[in-house]
């Protein structure tokens, strides 16, 4: 009864929100809100946006955590002009009025989800990454967050995502993702990462697998695949024949956990070759995850959207999926057959992985081509440039056309495919 009580007031919250909305006047102000609240597409867009003057707009960052944390957190990422930026709970009235009277709205997931978006209001969704499995009307007609934009990385996931949301394609435009920007990233911090985590070892790898049990304060209920007591998705003696191998190849392994996981949470050196990390950890150097995802030699993965943006790197991807057929089972997949789009080996155990981890370093390469591929279809970008078409995207005035989105002029990325 309880919870039911607070999912009606919840619900009638979110539709006050959206009617007040329509009615508001709005400034040149731009808001951001980010699921967790300091990630990637937020560092990029911030990086990009506080130091570019002729963009000359008051920022907003709401968050759903604590104002304090994440403050700290994005003037360690982002530096001495985030000071310029104010930040305010999403559920605070003034988070809230900053929301009504803001032009442009950026979030990936998790704002004021509302049947009707004013108009005058530029809304972006961000996302957080092109789906590999299936989401929205693919996912028991869940709701789809209405935007006026929604990004893509290439030709072929603007279709991909428009089958999901039920958007027309000329509103998602393959312009890249600003996360994506930070793949690229040179800075001091960056470096100083590189040296610490390569000390001892000749190469360096992350593994990012994403969640199958949400974690218990989500209130979710699924289960996608089979979920398993380790991060690793291993027994322990699997485990140790990893480690084993680790070791003889010179290789350290980043084990980072999905932030919806139920795995999440916590840092471990398990040993010298294996640390297990979180994007705090990552942010308490100064950089990102994706910045420090740029520095690796190899992706490890399952069916992370991970995989799509570590495409513009062309380098290795190892897909460790032990539980593929009863993930393809539960959840399903947004391209299928999901084979025929991996760049890489599919590890359906941890001797698989052993095996093909081993081969590469001894020299055997057997997808560059691959890579190259179907990097040319899913994420044809290879420089910085995404957050940079966002905002002249977003920002144009009057409202851009659909032609002028995707010239050359703004496009960061060329884009080939099909």
């Amino acid at each position: 009864m309880w919870k039911k009580l607070q999912q009606v007031v919840r619900q009638t919250q979110v539709v006050a929100v959206a009617i007040v909305n329509l009615f508001i006047p709005k400034a040149r102000r731009l808001v951001l809100h980010a699921y967790p609240d300091v990630e990637d597409q937020l560092v990029a867009v911030l990086r990009h946006i506080l130091v570019q003057p002729e963009w000359n707009c008051p920022v907003v960052l709401l968050v759903s955590g604590s104002v304090v944390s994440a403050r700290g957190k994005i003037n360690r990422l982002v530096g001495p002009a985030a000071e310029m930026l104010v930040i305010h709970r999403k559920d605070s009235f003034v988070g809230m009025w900053a929301y009504w009277r803001s032009r442009y709205v950026f979030y990936t997931h998790g704002l004021y989800v509302f049947p009707v978006k004013a108009s005058g209001q530029v809304v972006v969704n961000l996302w957080h990454g092109m789906p590999l499995k299936r989401i929205w009307k693919g996912v028991n007609d869940s709701p789809v967050p209405l935007c006026t934009w929604l990004l893509s990385t290439s030709a072929k996931y603007s279709t991909v995502q428009s089958e999901a949301s039920g958007l027309p394609v000329a509103r998602i435009p393959a312009l890249g993702l600003p996360r994506n920007d930070l793949l690229f990233s040179r800075t001091d911090a960056v470096r100083g990462f590189c040296q610490r985590a390569r000390a001892g070892v000749d190469r360096l790898v992350l593994f990012l697998p994403t969640y199958r049990r949400p974690r218990p304060d989500l209130k979710y209920n699924h289960v996608d695949g089979t979920e398993t007591a380790s991060v690793l998705a291993m027994s322990n003696s699997e485990a140790e024949e990893l480690f084993v191998s680790l070791e003889r190849t010179r290789t350290r392994l980043l084990v980072k956990a999905h932030p919806m996981s139920s795995h999440y949470g916590h840092t471990e050196k398990i040993n010298p070759f294996v640390w297990v990390v979180t994007d705090q950890w990552f942010h308490e150097q100064g950089l990102t995850l994706y910045e420090a995802l740029g520095q690796t030699d190899a992706l490890f993965t399952d069916i992370s959207s991970v995989y799509v943006d570590y495409l513009a790197l062309r380098k290795p991807v190892f897909f460790y999926f032990p539980d593929i057929d009863q993930y393809r089972a539960t959840r399903t997949f947004q391209l299928e057959p999901i084979e025929e789009w991996l760049a890489g080996p599919l590890c359906r155990s941890p001797q698989d992985l052993i095996g093909a981890w081993e081969s590469h370093c001894a020299g055997r390469d057997n997808f560059p081509e691959r890579r190259t591929e179907i990097a040319q279809v899913l994420n044809p970008q290879t420089q910085p440039g995404a957050t940079a078409a966002l905002m002249h995207l977003a920002f144009s005035e009057p409202g851009p056309t659909t032609e002028k989105t995707l010239s050359q002029d703004w496009a960061p990325i060329d884009d080939k495919a099909e």
